[in-house]
């Protein structure tokens, strides 16, 4: 996984982070970018359904 968002974040912090607030920092991270692939994984199922849908209803005619 690329964490470099996370660290160009903290490379433009002026103030020391704790050790609570990095791990927050990355759990929220990680927790968008399995949302963002999963919405993206449904996108392309949905998109494949209505195609195959499309098939089935041109193969009727």
């Amino acid at each position: 996984m690329e964490y470099q968002p996370i660290i160009s974040a903290l490379d433009v912090r002026t103030e020391p982070i704790t050790v609570d607030a990095l791990f927050s920092m990355v759990a929220n991270f990680d927790q968008r970018v399995e949302m963002f692939n999963g919405a993206c994984r449904g996108i392309v199922t949905a998109d494949v359904l209505v195609r195959g849908l499309d098939r089935e209803a041109n193969a009727s005619l």
